[in-house]
Formats: structure tokens, sequence, C-alpha cells
């Protein structure tokens, strides 16, 4: 199985959103999440099952139960998209301000 940089990137993206939450940052949050949701319906099975294998854990969550834990995930956030899609056009916080020249 590749190391998809899709895969990466969205693990690291979760951490970040985690950060935001507990920095009082709710809008930087709830957009990281909205783009996880967003990155969640878009994975192929390939990737879905390296996630899945990165987030197990032996013997009680072996990669088979977590794979099919994001198939449920996935098909919630498609069915719940209109709360969530919003938030992907929140403007991201910025702690250096960036000039305009």
């Amino acid at each position: 199985m590749a190391n998809s940089n899709l895969v990466r990137y969205h693990v690291q993206s979760s951490i970040r959103a985690a950060i935001a939450e507990s920095g009082g940052y709710k809008e930087e949050a709830e957009r990281l999440r909205a783009q996880g949701n967003l990155r969640l319906v878009v994975m192929t099975e390939e990737e879905l099952q390296e996630l899945a294998q990165m987030l197990s854990y032996y013997p009680t969550r072996p990669p088979e139960v977590v794979y099919y834990e994001l198939k449920a995930a996935i098909e919630d956030q498609v069915k719940t998209a209109r709360r969530w899609i919003g938030s992907l056009t929140i403007k991201p916080y910025r702690a250096i301000p960036i000039s305009k020249n």
C-alpha cells in the first residue's frame, strides 16, 4: 500500500483542527473540520484503507473495523453536508498579518 499525500495531509490537518479548537479558534477549527469532511468524501478506497491502517490498533480496533467506521462516517458526512459545507468559506485565521504590497 503506497503512502498517499492526501491521507498524510488529512491526518496532519485533523491535528491542526484539534489544536485550533483547543486554542479557542472556533471558526478556524470548523473550517479545518469541514475540509476534513470533504477529503473523506473524495478519498479512494485505497486511501481509506491506508487511513484505516494508520488509525487502527490491535487487538481491539483492527483496520477492517476502522475501515467500516470510516465508511459509516462518510455516509453521515454526505447526509449532513448542508450543516458543514458553509464552513469551507470561513476566512482562515492569520496569526501574522500578510502584507498587501
